[in-house]
């Protein structure tokens, strides 16, 4: 038996969340069904199928990666606007700098829903030109 506290109305739960739960219950609806079919079968009772329960379906995870990207970094200012500017680009889950080199080339990861050449793609069209490389990009403005 499921724990009563979670009983709770979903209505602001995630929509991926809420999709699992529901395959979930639909599971374990199948299940119930089918012991209690195999149960009425071991007592000799007619089976009358119950009408099936439609099962929702599951939408495929998005794919996420992570790419590296360098920048010019000739101040403080600028490595913040252009972090921001990054993160704020549509697809991008998440931007994070793992080397800075104020007044040289930085470095930062970028979670992106999407490829490489997607994401190059959503950079210049927030303005920074963009040079692609093998497993990295290359961005300014």
């Amino acid at each position: 038996m499921p724990n009563p506290t979670l009983n709770v109305g979903l209505s602001g739960t995630d929509p991926a969340l809420q999709r699992l739960i529901e395959a979930g219950r639909a599971v374990e609806a199948r299940e119930a069904a089918a012991r209690a079919a195999a149960e009425a079968a071991e007592d000799g009772e007619t089976v009358t199928e119950a009408a099936p329960t439609p099962t929702p379906t599951v939408a495929a995870p998005a794919v996420v990666s992570s790419f590296v990207v360098q920048f010019s970094s000739p101040d403080a200012g600028s490595i913040d606007a252009t972090i921001a500017a990054v993160r704020a680009t549509p697809g991008v889950r998440g931007a994070a700098t793992s080397s800075l080199a104020i007044g040289g080339t930085s470095v930062m990861s970028v979670t992106y829903s999407g490829s490489l050449s997607e994401l190059a793609v959503a950079l210049r069209s927030r303005g920074f030109a963009v040079s692609q490389g093998a497993g990295a990009l290359a961005i300014s403005r």
